[in-house]
């Protein structure tokens, strides 16, 4: 499955003010896997910077695990809760990391100030 938004620097942008606000309570700010949620979460949540997970698996994979969460972790669907041009923003900017651009990079997407959907675990 390809990203519709693949490559669009304003997909990115949403998608970093979209990871910041729902993932990266777990996550981390920096996406290393070490937001404040993460303490004492077993398995620990997932290094998105890193080479670990995002360049290992396509952008389909991405999306379907941020659609669907992970079994037997602290990782929840989102189906609900972000839109799929929403999921696929996120891919993008997951993509982006990759790319050398970092979370704290630049300010969240306008209009994407809502509260976390993800609380302290």
């Amino acid at each position: 499955m390809a990203n519709p938004v693949a490559g669009d620097p304003a997909a990115v942008r949403r998608g970093q003010g979209l990871f910041l606000q729902n993932c990266a309570p777990c996550h981390g700010a920096e996406a290393d896997g070490r937001g404040p949620g993460s303490v004492g979460l077993r398995p620990p949540p997932a290094d998105l910077a890193g080479p670990e997970v995002v360049p290992k698996h396509p952008d389909g994979w991405l999306y379907w695990r941020i659609a669907h969460g992970k079994r037997g972790t602290a990782m929840p669907s989102f189906a609900f809760s972000l839109s799929e041009p929403e999921r696929w923003s996120i891919v993008a900017f997951l993509r982006s990391l990759q790319a050398g651009a970092r979370p704290a990079d630049s300010a969240p997407a306008p209009g994407a100030a809502r509260a976390p959907l993800v609380s302290a675990h």
